[in-house]
């Protein structure tokens, strides 16, 4: 797995803090099958890094590695994983269905920067997956964000919207100056038994509240 410019544009990017081969072994210990899996995007690589090296945000350091995430909308109080690359450069997926996961190479929910939380769609086994009802979402509705010190993140939905998984990226993993966003991704349309995959992405944005 090699962070380059090269790969597509729905690829994720690993932090700059953790060593490549040291986060390829974390995966493997936690029992992430990334070929078990298919992807969320297939073409984010390209922008991440651009995008996280050219934010004037200042690094935020109050909130820490979220541990749940709360829809109201649509009931969902949902454990969070860590989500880090595939082998072949992939944003990968929760390793359960019930779980959301977000992206270790964003910023952190609610610090400065663009943080993207991703989670599987559908029904798996009669029950509906983490965000089978993503699509019911409207906006100005919240979604909070709750790390390990039970510091919680109140974010407003700003839009949806529908992406096909070859579309460009820059919009979900690009970060807004000044601001601390939050974009919730799943997958959308027919399952397609070929491929195994689905084949449009449902992206949520969000904004953090101002402090009141």
């Amino acid at each position: 797995m090699e962070i380059v410019p090269h790969l597509s544009r729905w690829q994720g990017s690993i932090d700059a803090t953790i060593p490549l081969r040291r986060a390829i072994r974390m995966v493997a210990y936690l029992g992430i099958a990334a070929s078990s899996a298919f992807p969320f995007f297939a073409n984010a690589n390209a922008v991440l890094p651009l995008a996280y090296r050219s934010a004037k945000a200042p690094v935020a350091v109050k909130f820490g590695v979220p541990w749940r995430i709360v829809i109201p909308r649509i009931g969902v109080y949902a454990q969070m994983e860590i989500l880090w690359l595939t082998d072949d450069g992939h944003m990968d997926s929760p390793s359960e269905y019930a779980d959301a996961g977000w992206l270790r190479s964003g910023a952190k929910p609610g610090n400065p920067g663009t943080s993207v939380i991703a989670g599987h769609y559908g029904w798996i086994r009669w029950k509906p997956t983490v965000f089978a009802n993503l699509h019911r979402m409207r906006k100005g509705d919240t979604v909070t964000v709750i790390d390990r010190k039970w510091q919680s993140a109140d974010f407003t939905v700003l839009e949806i919207r529908t992406y096909l998984a070859e579309d460009s990226a820059e919009e979900v993993f690009g970060t807004v100056e000044g601001s601390s966003r939050l974009n919730i991704v799943t997958c959308q349309g027919s399952w397609n038994p070929k491929t195994k995959s689905y084949p449009d992405r449902l992206v949520v944005f969000a904004e953090k509240k101002a402090a009141r």
